[in-house]
């Protein structure tokens, strides 16, 4: 009920925001952002410092510290209790809402496969924390299937098991498998979900910990910025 609400709102901006050129698309339509001018008269502060390294790591552990949802992954705990991963697992939607398949109507008996696929049953009563790395940028997903339901026919933009994407080379720890095999029930630094098992390389701890707990790494202030491999 909360995504269609959700979604609702969405739609109700969109027809909201105000028609004009825009020239920078899918970014905003509001002209007068996409002139660098705009920025610079309004940054007063220009190139000051907000944070210095140690200062961000600070801000990080408060913010760690307050979110029930945010976790220092290197510190993440090697085990947790079977109850803990199924209130994981369990909190999923409850597909009570009617939803469509590739503009069908779905039926009861797909959203019980759906239910089945989470394989709460078969979580143990104490869970042994797998480790793993994504390769590619990946869907995490409110159930363990790459298929797209939506709140209304014609829909093919808000998906309501869609949760977030997950960047190259994130850390997640692997907390459950679904009933094919096909899914990991994972946890990112930020988000929990499910992810498809070809999207993530597992390895051993003491690898995740450098993607976990990275020595050196760039930060991206362009547009975008081309990595080049050894003998590329």
């Amino acid at each position: 009920m909360i995504k269609k609400i959700l979604f609702l709102c969405m739609m109700l901006m969109i027809l909201l925001m105000p028609k004009g050129p825009v020239e920078a698309a899918g970014i905003t339509a509001y002209e007068k952002f996409i002139s660098p001018a705009y920025w610079t008269e309004h940054n007063a502060d220009g190139d000051k410092v907000v944070l210095n390294a140690a200062g961000v790591e600070a801000f990080n552990k408060k913010i760690i510290a307050a979110s029930p949802t945010v976790y220092d992954m290197a510190a993440y705990p090697k085990t947790l209790s079977g109850k803990t991963v199924a209130t994981y697992v369990n909190t999923h939607t409850d597909l009570s809402d009617e939803l469509y398949r590739e503009g069908k109507l779905v039926s009861d008996n797909y959203k019980n496969i759906l239910r089945s696929q989470t394989n709460a049953a078969a979580i143990p009563a104490e869970v042994t924390v797998r480790y793993g790395v994504t390769v590619r940028r990946a869907n995490l997903r409110n159930l363990p299937t790459g298929e797209g339901l939506f709140f209304y026919a014609g829909d093919r933009n808000f998906d309501a098991l869609q949760e977030t994407a997950l960047d190259p080379g994130e850390a997640v720890a692997i907390l459950h498998t679904s009933t094919n095999g096909y899914f990991y029930y994972v946890q990112a630094y930020n988000y929990r979900g499910w992810l498809s098992k070809f999207d993530v390389a597992e390895t051993d701890r003491s690898i995740w910990l450098r993607y976990a707990e990275p020595k050196n790494f760039l930060t991206v202030v362009a547009q975008a910025y081309t990595l080049k491999a050894d003998g590329a």
